[in-house]
């Protein structure tokens, strides 16, 4: 079928170029997960919060490409981040615990039981809320976040917590 229209024409080229576009993200993304899988099979020396808490330290130590004001800002990022992190998780397994004797008490309360599964969700949630922030504040500290990115950044990262939370906000959630 040949069709001589520039419309018709310039469409075609569009759908073309947009599929081509989403097929080669996918082959990029391919690529990456392929990297990411052996670099993890390869990564021997982390096996508990504790073996990352020291090696993310040494690791920014010992990088050579950072000024002394980076070290020190990665470092205070790393430090809260850990600190938030080990309370968060000590919350969760407490709640972990009361959800095990919950399940198998004669008592059972089948209300209290989805109340700690939601605050388990809620901690986890805002664990890796804290986690992404983190990473956030890094990549800008590095000078790999583009600017006019906060928004978009604050968005994605805090849209569960409520509309208040932004970018650099350290601010606890309202419960």
């Amino acid at each position: 079928m040949k069709n001589s229209n520039p419309l018709f024409r310039s469409v075609l080229v569009m759908i073309f170029a947009l599929g081509s576009t989403g097929l080669l993200q996918g082959c990029a993304t391919n690529r990456a997960a392929t990297q990411l899988d052996r670099k993890l099979s390869d990564e021997t020396t982390v096996h508990d919060p504790e073996d990352l808490r020291i090696e993310s330290k040494q690791v920014i130590e010992a990088s050579q490409q950072l000024t002394p004001e980076q070290r020190t800002q990665l470092l205070a990022i790393r430090n809260d981040l850990s600190t938030k992190s080990r309370e968060s998780r000590e919350q969760s397994f407490k709640l972990r615990s009361l959800l095990i004797k919950d399940l198998v008490s004669q008592k059972y309360d089948d209300a209290e039981v989805d109340l700690i599964k939601k605050r388990i969700n809620e901690l986890e949630q805002n664990r890796l809320s804290n986690l992404f922030e983190a990473v956030a504040k890094a990549q800008v500290i590095m000078g790999r976040e583009p600017n006019g990115h906060k928004k978009i950044v604050s968005a994605l990262l805090f849209e569960h917590l409520g509309p208040h939370r932004e970018f650099g906000d350290d601010t606890e959630p309202q419960k």
